[in-house]
């Protein structure tokens, strides 16, 4: 019993000083927190179970509900802290795909073509629909209209067509899952229709922008930038019309503060959610507040820019407000303050684009503290820390397989929309080309199946 002792002793002592070595190589080597995984290394939790009571399980149970409340409160705290965002674990997935290398994919078109499309062609997203419109009236499947896909397959379903005299500059998706309405608009008329029933509904404006109306569509409501000077807030009518009845009816209409005559809105787009949204212009960007119940809309903030920088877009977070210039050059300002922090770049300054080279924007999307962005010198896909002003990925996956050369001569994204089925952008640059950046295995399963597919 003696040795015994001894043996169990010199063990423990042994097993001590082992797992104080594999701590202190932890705090070395990670400079963090010691590897709690390493801590519950092995069956020690079945061991614990064997000998526990009823007692015992119901007290592991209740300890068990509240580690789970903390773990959802760190996860909180950490999302935020390190991306910005406030959704916990789930934000943290996504955010921290972007930095993992996508899976690229070029979809085909109507024709099952994967060749170049003429026009400039735009899309918008909402749900499980992608809607992609084109200034060319007679695009490559014959027919002046709204192609739509599916965001989970990404296959072509159908072309809507659009009246003649509608050359679909620009397009908006806005209603409940199941009974969306696409809205194009040229530089005065709008088009909505629901393909679900076919209800069509079409009106003017007196007023319109350079090369489009700009429009964004939620589950509710429609909000349009006309002009110079004005938004417009239109809400869905109930799903089921009565004959003659319209889609959408107008339901307020703002004054904003214009420079000049044509001095127009550029874009609009939402903020973090669909309770703000920003409206850029030359010189100026503004951000809203949108009350969807009350149907109301108001002014929050402006952020004026020197005469030298122009601005073409606009992308709205929580903490910052990303611009990007007629030269396709980022900048970034702080909401709080309003003052700028960084004027970016993704590449050298001898390989920028000269000025009458930069026909689109830079297509940007925010999520939290991280922006994903197109690239000075074409169809590149670049994620930024706007707190930092970092570049901390840039994807050449499109120049790299050989479907696209850089700008000058290629092709440049001339809009980017979000999928949420696939974590991924959907760009169009005369092609269709998406990145996929997988959060679960569905997503990786779906991706890696459509780039068999093409």
């Amino acid at each position: 019993d003696l040795l015994l002792s001894t043996q169990q002793a010199k063990g423990a002592k042994r097993a001590k000083t082992s797992s104080q070595t594999i701590g202190l190589q932890i705090f070395r080597e990670e400079d963090s927190a010691p590897d709690l995984f390493s801590l519950y290394y092995g069956d020690l939790a079945e061991k614990v179970l064997s000998y526990a009571s009823i007692s015992d399980i119901c007290t592991l149970e209740t300890l068990s509900k509240r580690f789970q409340s903390l773990m959802v409160d760190q996860w909180q705290r950490i999302t935020e802290d390190q991306f910005g965002m406030k959704n916990g674990k789930e934000g943290c997935k996504v955010c921290t795909a972007f930095l993992r290398k996508p899976i690229y994919l070029q979809i085909s078109d109507a024709d099952g073509d994967d060749g170049y499309w003429a026009g400039t062609h735009i899309a918008a997203a909402k749900g499980s629909v992608v809607a992609v419109v084109s200034d060319d009236a007679e695009n490559d499947s014959g027919v002046n209209g709204v192609g739509i896909f599916n965001a989970c397959s990404l296959d072509y379903e159908n072309t809507v067509p659009t009246p003649n005299g509608i050359s679909n500059w620009s397009v908006a998706i806005c209603g409940r899952a199941g009974s969306e309405i696409i809205v194009t608009a040229s530089d005065r008329r709008f088009h909505a229709c629901r393909d679900r029933d076919s209800s069509v509904q079409v009106w003017g404006n007196t007023q319109g922008g350079m090369s489009g109306v700009p429009m964004i569509g939620c589950d509710t409501h429609l909000i349009v930038a006309v002009g110079a000077t004005r938004i417009q807030l239109y809400k869905i009518n109930e799903e089921d019309v009565s004959a003659g009845e319209d889609l959408l009816s107008m339901r307020n209409s703002v004054t904003v503060r214009s420079n000049g005559e044509y001095d127009f809105i550029e874009t609009i787009s939402w903020g973090s959610d669909a309770l703000q949204f920003v409206i850029c212009r030359d010189h100026q960007i503004d951000v809203f507040r949108f009350d969807p119940g009350q149907d109301r809309m108001w002014l929050t903030q402006t952020v004026n820019t020197n005469a030298d920088l122009r601005l073409a877009n606009a992308s709205l977070a929580d903490d910052y407000i990303a611009g990007s210039s007629k030269d396709k050059k980022l900048h970034i300002w702080n909401r709080s303050t309003g003052k700028k922090m960084h004027a970016l770049c993704d590449v050298e300054e001898d390989q920028e684009l000269e000025p009458h080279d930069c026909i689109y924007p830079l297509s940007m999307l925010c999520f939290g503290h991280m922006l994903v962005t197109s690239s000075n010198i074409g169809c590149a896909l670049c994620v930024w820390n706007m707190k930092t002003g970092q570049l901390a990925k840039r994807y050449n996956d499109a120049q790299e397989g050989g479907k696209h050369d850089a700008l000058p001569t290629g092709c440049d994204a001339m809009s980017m929309v979000y999928i949420e089925h696939l974590n991924g952008f959907f760009c169009t640059t005369g092609f269709m080309d998406v990145w996929a950046f997988p959060t679960n295995e569905i997503q990786k399963i779906a991706a890696t199946r459509r780039r068999g597919r093409d």
